[in-house]
């Protein structure tokens, strides 16, 4: 399988950033070593590999976090959760906060949707 942009082409972008369609063009999913826990204000993002812990603030961005593995972009999800594209630099803001802490990857072509969000243990030897 090969990557479709690799973390280092990807921008951290601001609402003024002209790069930041590069990152709403980019096909990403949630680390398959990462666990998603609804709560009222959003949900709690659990890496088991790095055991770092995120906040994610609004239900919106959980919404279209979920919808990365499924959407051929982020815009693609941005536009199947609803999301008006004014909001659209503040998500893809977001969005670059959770490559950089590793919760999001660039999606592999051919990539499947997710079937769960808890990750795969190593059998142990």
């Amino acid at each position: 399988m090969t990557v479709t942009a690799s973390m280092a082409e990807l921008p951290s972008p601001s609402d003024s950033d002209p790069r930041t369609s590069t990152l709403l063009d980019s096909a990403l999913r949630l680390d398959p070593m990462v666990s998603l826990r609804p709560e009222p204000f959003g949900a709690l993002a659990y890496h088991f590999g790095t055991r770092r812990l995120s906040f994610l603030r609004s239900p919106d961005i959980v919404a279209v976090v979920n919808e990365l593995d499924s959407s051929a972009s982020v815009s693609d999800a941005l536009t199947r959760c609803g999301i008006n594209e004014q909001r659209w630099p503040s998500f893809a803001s977001a969005i670059a906060t959770l490559i950089g802490s590793g919760m999001l990857q660039p999606a592999l072509v051919g990539d499947e949707p997710a079937a769960g969000r808890t990750p795969q243990k190593e059998p142990m030897a």
